[in-house]
């Protein structure tokens, strides 16, 4: 692009966007963008004459403005509003100069400009997300499914619905008041209203929309909490359009599930996944959930509770967790482009436990616990717990030797080997960190195998006790003894940390496979902190995704475990979306809450009319 192009629709959309306050450099990005449809910061210096060094200032400069998408890669790709979406964003500043402008931008646009834009693509401030509404709206076909705040839904949204109904578009809304709710049927005789699970007052979330099944927007507030949802710079949102989309794929990622049934069954198993998460989502059992399902969702939508039963016994075991693996497979996929993803992780293993009430004779999957007295199923995951983005990679039924069956002695080195083989498949592991109940030869040995490091708390016996003894008596706080494991499968030198126990009292003792010296013994084992992460995790599992149900049929509790364990993720993960999007820290803390993700989560699996 020249320099000086007089009279030329470049120098006409420069010139006026620096009238409207753009700097010259961002108003050369914001014109090579329009031409090129979307680039990185190589392709705009390429065309426009901005030093490269300059393009992501300029960059930051139109992306504060909303007129510019970033799709968060590597390298960086940015995409230009469309010139309509443009001319309404100046229209708030200036209405005379916008038709100078639409008519430049409007000629500098791609001859075809793609209908899908790949990757996940974040947007700032209420003003440019409430335009990015509307365009979806106005691109809507079949349906749109729309959830809110009250403060959001503006008279131009509400106008762009309109419109959608008219097309012939079904509307679904969610999140409004009675009042405004009788307003929208006045307007839009057809129109749907749901009621959310949630109070939307006491959240983060700003909106949840899916349209036609392809396109989907994420929104939070990202003010302080005395920000009013109409501050201009109050919202932030990632959005996603397409099949094969990183957003869209995540929310449907159950559907890689199938159970075998047979291809002329009254209900597809979409609408038993369907069920399933709305089971999950109200937290109640299966005759209960399958009756306010229907409720919901008609008389004939879906399965009966005992059919749902039914078809959830034909899942194998196994397949149920090649399952699992495909789906999370998928949704690692979507991220494996960040940072955190191409260095090795630190991963937690633990086993956690389903209360079992019943009569165990007959009943193999069902463990003791260490309340003598109560029984259980058990249940072994792998997880991620770095700081950003909890993931559950692997999970694994656990088989137990009990007085009431003939199962073998407990083998956990093998649930071990299948979890890291199976997390090692979506991503690099460099340390795992386990409880006391994996302090075991054979589990050093396996990890050791597996090349991956390890650091795991010791039982205490007499031996740790005799070193425990000599450091009180040469009054020393970290010990570090050296030693090796010697089984079946193999050897390996390793060492027993002894540090201060982190509750005041006592010594701990580590034992890991990493070289580590008295000096740095104890800030080492403080890495053990990470895995408190795997409780919370259980915790959400259970008390957000985990359908209530007392069934005492294995099959059925291993299903809802692990549909429950796919939701959570389904939930991190797009919650680490937009933290992406908001391009802030990378806490543990999420953005958007359980409940909400869920709530989009069966949005998404609603099919059109």
């Amino acid at each position: 692009m020249s320099s000086d192009p007089t009279g030329s629709p470049e120098a006409t959309a420069v010139e006026q966007l620096e009238h409207f306050g753009l700097s010259t450099y961002a108003a050369r990005t914001f014109v090579a963008l329009a031409s090129l449809g979307t680039g990185t910061a190589r392709d705009v210096s390429r065309v426009s004459e901005v030093p490269r060094t300059r393009v992501y200032d300029a960059i930051d400069e139109l992306h504060d403005r909303g007129l510019v998408d970033v799709l968060q890669s590597s390298p960086k790709q940015f995409w230009a509003i469309s010139a309509e979406t443009a001319s309404r964003t100046f229209e708030h500043e200036l209405q005379s100069r916008t038709e100078m402008l639409r008519t430049a931008l409007s000629e500098l646009e791609p001859v075809e400009r793609r209908a899908e834009q790949r990757g996940v693509w974040t947007v700032d401030g209420q003003i440019a997300v409430t335009e990015r509404v509307r365009e979806f709206f106005a691109s809507a076909e079949e349906e749109i499914v729309y959830m809110t705040v009250e403060d959001l839904l503006t008279e131009d949204l509400i106008e762009g619905l309109v419109e959608a109904a008219n097309r012939g578009v079904s509307i679904k809304l969610a999140g409004v008041s009675a009042e405004v709710q009788d307003r929208i049927q006045d307007a839009i005789p057809g129109a749907t209203m749901f009621e959310s699970l949630w109070v939307w007052s006491d959240t983060s979330a700003g909106r949840l929309m899916m349209v036609d099944g392809r396109k989907t927007l994420v929104s939070a507030l990202v003010n302080d909490e005395d920000a009013s949802p109409t501050d201009p710079r109050s919202e932030t949102a990632i959005w996603g359009e397409g099949e094969t989309n990183s957003l869209v794929v995540v929310l449907k990622a159950i559907f890689t599930w199938e159970s075998g049934r047979a291809a002329n069954q009254t209900y597809g198993d979409t609408r038993f996944f369907e069920l399933q998460t709305f089971i999950g989502m109200v937290g109640c059992g299966t005759p209960q959930g399958a009756a306010r399902f229907k409720f919901r969702r008609g008389e004939d939508y879906g399965p009966h509770g005992d059919t749902h039963l039914r078809a959830v016994k034909q899942f194998d075991s196994r397949d149920l967790i090649d399952g699992f693996h495909d789906a999370t497979e998928q949704l690692v996929s979507q991220i494996q482009s960040e940072s955190s993803f191409r260095r090795p992780i630190t991963a937690a293993i633990d086993v956690t436990t389903i209360p079992y009430y019943g009569d165990v004779d007959g009943m193999p999957m069902v463990s003791g616990t260490m309340n003598n007295e109560e029984r259980a199923f058990k249940f072994a995951t792998l997880c991620v717990v770095e700081r950003n983005i909890p993931l559950v990679l692997a999970v694994e039924p656990v088989r137990e030797s009990s007085p009431w069956d003939e199962n073998p002695p407990s083998q956990i080195h093998r649930v071990v080997r299948r979890l890291v083989q199976r997390a090692k498949e979506h991503v690099p592991i460099e340390m795992v960190l386990c409880d006391r109940e994996f302090d075991s030869m054979r589990v050093f040995q396996t990890l050791s195998n597996l090349d991956v490091n390890y650091l795991i708390p010791k039982r205490i016996t007499s031996s740790e006790r005799e070193v425990i003894e000599q450091m009180e008596e040469y009054d020393q706080e970290v010990a570090v003894e050296s030693a090796s494991v010697h089984v079946e499968a193999g050897s390996h030198p390793m060492q027993f940390l002894y540090v201060p126990s982190t509750s005041g009292e006592g010594t701990t003792v580590f034992a890991t496979n990493l070289r580590v010296g008295p000096d740095e013994a104890e800030t080492f084992c403080r890495r053990y902190s990470r895995r408190w992460q795997i409780e919370n995790e259980y915790k959400s599992i259970k008390g957000n995704f985990l359908a209530k149900i007392s069934s005492k049929d294995y099959r059925i509790r291993l299903f809802c475990f692990v549909f429950a364990v796919l939701l959570y993720n389904i939930w991190r993960l797009t919650d680490f979306l937009l933290k992406a999007g908001v391009d802030g820290e990378m806490d543990y803390a999420p953005v958007l809450t359980a409940g909400e993700c869920v709530e989009l989560v069966a949005s998404a699996l609603i099919p059109p009319d």
